[in-house]
């Protein structure tokens, strides 16, 4: 209730014009407007929105143009962050993938090797043609500096000497960096690949004794059935064999019997 009496009173005084200070302020920011719509040839709106998209993309890139020659490639970057960008320790630690506490040495160490601003290294450079990085380009499969220059080479598509002059470092250097990083990218994929092949491997060669156990199994147990059946076979060939002699037997005394009587 207090806050709307507020608002009511604040309304009615700047309605009466009461307010000079608020007024005077309001003229300056619509001269301020219309001067930068004059210069620019833009709509303030639309400047504000582009305003706006440089400071999100300020956000997700950073310059090539930060590294310099009195500072680590690593140093520049967790500097740039932390004094242009204002990144706490645990943001720039989530994206290079190195620890809080490696971050904050490097931070201080960069401050004791050199105090300036690193943007004024290269102030001959046209911001304009400056190259901008994203910071999804880290992993923690390759170090910081590995990371930048494939991504200058293979996307940006720079020569070592371009991207030796654009970080202040030697173009053999660089030359070595890359290939070894490359190298090491290609071993972990043949590894990876190697892995999986014997994985695969493995499970059919799981799956194949597995077939031939079962196959041996059921060998088996044809071959019991069948002893089972020849046997049963041959105990009913033994028993009608006997039968047939214990008959055999009983008619020949049966006739011998006859024989006797007959003679007598």
């Amino acid at each position: 209730m207090a806050k709307k009496e507020e608002n009511r009173e604040y309304s009615s005084n700047f309605d009466s014009l009461e307010n000079e200070n608020i007024l005077k302020k309001l003229s300056k920011i619509d001269k301020l407007i219309k001067d930068t719509e004059s210069i620019t040839g833009k709509e303030f709106s639309e400047l504000l929105s582009s305003m706006k998209e440089k400071m999100q993309l300020k956000k997700n890139l950073f310059p090539a143009s930060i590294f310099t020659i009195k500072l680590g490639v690593t140093e520049c970057l967790v500097r740039y962050m932390k004094d242009e960008l204002g990144f706490k320790y645990k943001e720039i630690s989530k994206i290079i993938h190195r620890s809080e506490a490696v971050v904050g040495i490097m931070y201080r160490n960069s401050l004791k090797k050199y105090s300036g601003k690193l943007i004024k290294e290269k102030a001959n450079l046209d911001a304009q043609q400056d190259i901008h990085i994203p910071f999804s380009i880290f992993s923690p499969e390759l170090t910081v500096f590995e990371s930048i220059i494939i991504y200058l080479k293979e996307t940006q598509g720079l020569r070592f000497s371009e991207i030796a002059k654009l970080t202040s470092r030697n173009q053999r250097t660089i030359w070595t960096i890359y290939h070894r990083a490359t190298s090491s990218k290609k071993s972990k994929k043949n590894d990876s690949v190697n892995k999986k092949n014997n994985s695969a491997h493995k499970n059919n060669s799981v799956a194949q004794n597995t077939k031939s156990t079962f196959e041996n199994s059921n060998e088996n147990n044809q071959e019991g059935q069948n002893t089972k059946q020849t046997s049963e076979e041959n105990s009913k060939r033994n028993n009608n064999s006997a039968k047939q002699s214990s008959e055999k037997n009983s008619q020949s005394k049966n006739n011998k019997q006859n024989t006797t009587q007959n003679e007598e």
